[in-house]
């Protein structure tokens, strides 16, 4: 009984400092990003806070301080809460493992490449076709709804 209880409290003692150690770096990237934010503001280049990923490789990411600080600012969110659910495995590997796989959902479901507001590729394409993307991304919408159901090619394809 009394291993039970020390292997119980030495994992939760692991979890902690895994969260903490998941929160400082994010509070450290911050304020990286911050600081690196306030130098662009004057015209000085900085350097990226977080890891290059595939989603932001488009030139406009970087080009764009606000959408340039949206990314990082996301980058960091992610990472951050993929580090708080790192900090479950030693409490119990299959809580870990499926918070794991639902934070990885949550996380790329709100990736500002997925909304046209937040994502400069989109607002590019808006502007090179005055417009005529979002009309046809709307008439696309209302075909689905009157088959019933979300295609992503035509019937013909196959």
């Amino acid at each position: 009984m009394w291993d039970s209880f020390f292997n119980l409290m030495n994992n939760t003692v692991s979890m902690i400092g895994l969260a903490q150690q998941a929160s400082l770096v994010a509070a450290t990237r911050s304020l990286q990003l911050a600081t690196n934010s306030y130098a662009r503001m004057w015209g000085v280049q900085s350097e990226q806070v977080v890891e290059p990923d595939r989603r932001f490789e488009d030139q406009s990411w970087q080009q764009n301080p606000y959408a340039d600080l949206m990314k990082q600012a996301y980058l960091i969110t992610a990472q951050w809460m993929d580090g708080m659910a790192d900090s479950l495995e030693p409490v119990d590997p299959n809580i870990h493992k499926r918070t794991k796989f639902w934070t990885q959902q949550l996380a790329d479901t709100l990736s500002p490449t997925n909304f046209a507001a937040t994502n400069p590729v989109v607002w590019q394409e808006i502007v090179r076709t005055g417009g005529a993307n979002l009309a046809q991304g709307f008439q696309n919408l209302l075909e689905d709804m009157q088959c019933g159901r979300i295609s992503q090619v035509p019937e013909d394809s196959f």
